[in-house]
This record gives structure tokens, sequence and C-alpha cells, in this order.
């Protein structure tokens, strides 16, 4: 019965975070990839695949590296603690490879600020002190 539960869990609860985080990060994506995208079905698209990278990630990486509850004796504690922990480390980690890749794939397409014909102040500062030490 326990190696169900942590069947169950290996599976739920990579899924659940990462349903957690789409939900977040729903809102703020959409607006941000209809301003990028140009139409709101084009950054509805982008949105959904956001969303698939951002729940499969976690669960892969969980069915792929963590430790298996099949392979746990009936009973033993340190490897049902190993397989939680394993679990719990992966999804955190497919979670934040998920979140980095769709925000680096984003920051690629945002406009970049124009570069100001203004001199900050600093430098116009020292340009001046300069100025005035020569003419002195």
């Amino acid at each position: 019965m326990e190696t169900i539960l942590l069947l169950a869990f290996q599976l739920a609860g990579p899924v659940s975070i990462g349903l957690a985080i789409t939900c977040y990060l729903r809102a703020v994506t959409l607006r941000l990839l209809t301003d990028v995208c140009g139409t709101r079905d084009r950054a509805e698209f982008w949105v959904r695949v956001s969303a698939v990278l951002t729940v499969c990630m976690p669960l892969s990486l969980v069915l792929l590296a963590a430790t298996s509850p099949v392979k746990c004796l009936s009973g033993d504690p340190v490897c049902e603690e190993l397989v939680v922990r394993q679990t719990f480390l992966f999804t955190l980690l497919g979670s934040l490879l998920s979140v980095a890749a769709v925000a680096c794939m984003i920051a690629r397409y945002l406009p970049q600020p124009q570069a100001s014909t203004k001199q900050p102040v600093a430098a116009s500062a020292q340009a001046t002190a300069q100025s005035t030490a020569e003419a002195a």
C-alpha cells in the first residue's frame, strides 16, 4: 500500500506544483506575450506551450532521476524517505529550470530600451569639471 501511495505522490506532486506555477504566471505571461506577439491568439498559444513545459519538466525529472518506490523493500523507512526527498528535489529543480527556460526565451524577444542621447549626470559633471580645469 505504501508503494502505491509513494507512486501517486511521485506523479501528483510534480504535476500539482507545475499547475500551481502555471496558474500563478498565466496572467502576467499572457499580457507580456500579447505585447511581444501582437495578437492575443498568438500569445495564448505560447502561454499554453509554456504551461505544458512548466508542468512536464518537473514530472519528467522525477520520473527519470528519482528513486522508484517499487525498488524499496516493504516497510523500509530509509528508502521511502529517499523517494520523498528526491521527489521534492527533482520537482524543485524541474520547476526552476522550466521557469528559467520560459523567462529566457521571452526575454530574448522583449524590446530593448532605446539608448538615450542625454549623458548621465556623472559624465556631464565630469565633462564640466574638465572644461573648467582646461579654461583655468
